[in-house]
């Protein structure tokens, strides 16, 4: 196993001491894409702005080996200037002010055409991608997102998760979304949170493999004339196609389709939703799983 780049000992956050909003846990983070998962009030955007040293926690440590880059719900943008001369602006503290480095990133969110625009024209999603943008100026060895593809077409979407599959090779980078089946393609971990039990890592493998206890159907819906690449990249399985254009493959007990949805991420195939209802349940409900 790789070195950590993010310790969490005996971690217990919140807002107030004495009063925790879960159980204390500890967990390494490597290199890799790592996505938070639960339900609404259990602090997945606390637990996000504790990790990043946002706020202090109630107790334990946080340790980071690497620099930082945060996406949170408010990315203070300065509305009287340019998204060009707020990134001039975060340059010049974070990188030495070399807006340059970013040009990847912005052409790759199709962002250019919102350089020159000033926030008060933004369009949610333009929020968003200069969010994204700022977040990974000066090439963080650590990225936290909290909810990264929060009002994005789905074009943009997948550019996102393109990205975060590229830089999570060499980086460590910790999401969280209220889109189970859209981190979970991506996901090297998914970090289960829950106000009654410490928090529960799992690998994506033993959440589309092994966890399953039974042959089970999953949906997977893609662009019209990727219908065909897509059935030959699920390979053996039993595929049934609907009239709506879903792709349902049978899933058996211990096959990985987590790193079936990846090749296809990864592929010129437009992969535009997932349907799995049973994983969902099992993030979600305790007593399905016992």
């Amino acid at each position: 196993m790789s070195n950590p780049i993010i310790e969490i000992i005996e971690l217990s956050y919140g807002w107030s001491v004495g009063n925790p909003i879960a159980p204390a846990f500890s967990i390494n983070l490597s290199n890799g894409i790592h996505c938070i998962v639960g339900s609404n009030g259990v602090g997945k955007s606390t637990l996000l702005r504790t990790i990043a040293g946002i706020i202090a926690p109630i107790s334990g440590e946080v340790k980071r080996y690497g620099n930082v880059g945060y996406l949170g719900h408010n990315i203070g943008i300065y509305n009287q200037l340019t998204l060009r001369e707020n990134l001039k602006v975060w340059s010049g503290i974070l990188d030495g002010d070399d807006i340059s480095k970013m040009d990847w990133l912005i052409d790759k969110l199709e962002a250019r055409d919102i350089l020159d625009k000033l926030p008060t024209k933004f369009s949610k999603g333009q929020f968003q991608k200069a969010g994204i943008i700022r977040s990974f100026i000066g090439s963080p060895k650590i990225i936290i997102l909290d909810e990264p593809t929060s009002g994005l077409d789905p074009k943009s979407k997948e550019s996102v998760q393109e990205i975060l599959l590229n830089y999570g090779k060499e980086h460590c980078i910790i999401v969280s979304s209220h889109d189970i089946n859209e981190v979970s393609r991506i996901a090297t971990n998914i970090i289960k949170l829950d106000k009654n039990a410490p928090a529960n890592i799992l690998k994506s493998s033993q959440i589309y493999g092994t966890s399953q206890s039974k042959t089970h159907k999953v949906g997977i819906l893609v662009e019209k004339g990727d219908i065909e690449k897509a059935k030959k990249l699920l390979g053996d399985r039993e595929i049934e196609i609907s009239t709506t254009g879903w792709l349902y493959a049978t899933v058996n007990e211990g096959e990985v389709l987590g790193d079936v949805l990846k090749q296809i991420l990864v592929s010129d195939i437009t992969l535009l939703s997932v349907d799995d209802s049973s994983f969902i349940r099992s993030l979600y409900n305790d007593d399905e799983n016992a």
